[in-house]
C-alpha cells in the first residue's frame, strides 16, 4: 500500500540479528517464563475452582467439575467437616498476616538500608572506603562461591549424583 516492496526472509533475519537484536535475545526467555511461570499459575488458579482429587482420578469418574467458590468457603468455615479444611482455616489469617508482615519489614530494611550503607561509604570522612566495600561484596559473594563448591563436589565422576546415576545404570562410568 504504501508504495514499498516486501522485505526478504534475509531481510528480517538480518533485522533480527542487528537493530532489533533485543527482541531475537528476549524471546526465548519470555517463551521459558510463559511456560514455566505464567501457565502453571494459571492452571493452580483454575484448579482451586474445580473439585478435582485422587478419588476422582482413581475412580474414573468425571475429572473435573466445577465448584467455584465452594472450596474457599469450605477452607475458611469454622463449621467445616474437614478436619484439615478447618484446620487451614483456622490459621491461614495469621499466616497470611505474618507474610505480609515480613515481606514489608525485609523490603524496606533492605531498601533503606542499602541506600543508608551507600550514602554513609561516599561521605568524605570515611576512612578505609575500599576495604568496606569489600566487606559488603564478599556477604554477596561467598555464599555463591560455596554453591559453586558443593554443585562441583556433587556433578564430579565420583561424585553422588553420578554415582546415583551409574547405580540406575542411566550412564556408563
Amino acid at each position: 500500500k504504501e508504495g514499498k516492496k516486501p522485505t526478504t526472509f534475509k531481510e528480517d533475519a538480518k533485522t533480527l540479528l542487528d537493530s532489533r537484536c533485543h527482541i531475537t535475545l528476549l524471546t526465548p526467555a519470555l517463551i521459558l517464563i510463559l511456560i514455566f511461570t505464567i501457565i502453571p499459575r494459571i492452571l493452580m488458579i483454575l484448579i482451586a475452582f474445580t473439585n478435582m482429587n485422587l478419588n476422582t482420578m482413581i475412580s474414573g469418574q468425571r475429572l473435573v467439575s466445577w465448584t467455584g467458590f465452594s472450596n474457599f468457603v469450605t477452607l475458611f468455615s469454622s463449621s467445616s467437616s474437614d478436619q484439615i479444611a478447618s484446620e487451614v482455616g483456622k490459621n491461614f489469617g495469621g499466616v497470611l498476616g505474618w507474610t505480609f508482615i515480613w515481606a514489608i519489614i525485609a523490603t524496606v530494611t533492605c531498601y533503606f538500608g542499602g541506600i543508608f550503607l551507600a550514602l554513609l561509604l561516599n561521605r568524605k570522612d570515611v576512612k578505609l572506603k575500599k576495604m568496606w566495600r569489600t566487606i559488603f561484596i564478599l556477604t554477596i559473594a561467598i555464599p555463591q562461591f560455596i554453591t559453586f563448591l558443593i554443585l562441583r563436589n556433587m556433578l564430579t565422576n565420583s561424585g553422588p549424583i553420578n554415582s546415583l546415576l551409574q547405580t540406575l545404570h542411566l550412564v556408563k562410568e
